[in-house]
């Protein structure tokens, strides 16, 4: 994703989010924010930040997991009832493809699930790896 248009994501963000008085994250906020968004690339990125926006089932500033959760559902553009059955009832995942935990750093981190959909958001991770290596 280019920076540019995190940048304008987070801005979208930050202007429904944050309290009164504070217009923007810290910058090692942001840097934490980008390290796990710039995987995604542009379109799917504003599709994540529109949702959240558009669903404000998020009462307070997404955390990255909640931006990667909101991707993912952008990007299916189905509901729960057309997906597949074992997608939904992953439960490990409890169905939005990856799951999140901190490694030994400290570090928030998201890997996709082995479910069905985990393997489609890997595929697409390794391809955008790729095509962003050429």
């Amino acid at each position: 994703m280019f920076i540019v248009k995190f940048d304008a994501g987070m801005k979208k963000l930050e202007s429904l989010y944050l309290p009164k008085g504070q217009t923007e994250l810290a910058v090692a906020e942001r840097n934490i924010y980008y390290d796990h968004l710039k995987h995604l690339d542009d379109k799917l990125f504003d599709k994540a930040v529109d949702y959240v926006i558009d669903t404000k089932k998020i009462k307070s500033f997404p955390t990255p997991g909640e931006i990667l959760e909101a991707s993912v559902l952008a990007s299916q553009e189905v509901t729960d009832s057309s997906m597949p059955e074992s997608t939904v009832k992953c439960g490990k995942c409890e169905g939005i493809g990856y799951t999140t935990k901190f490694d030994d750093k400290g570090r928030f981190t998201a890997t996709p699930c082995d479910c069905e959909l985990g393997k489609k958001i890997n595929e697409g991770w390794t391809k955008d790896l790729k095509r962003r290596k050429k």
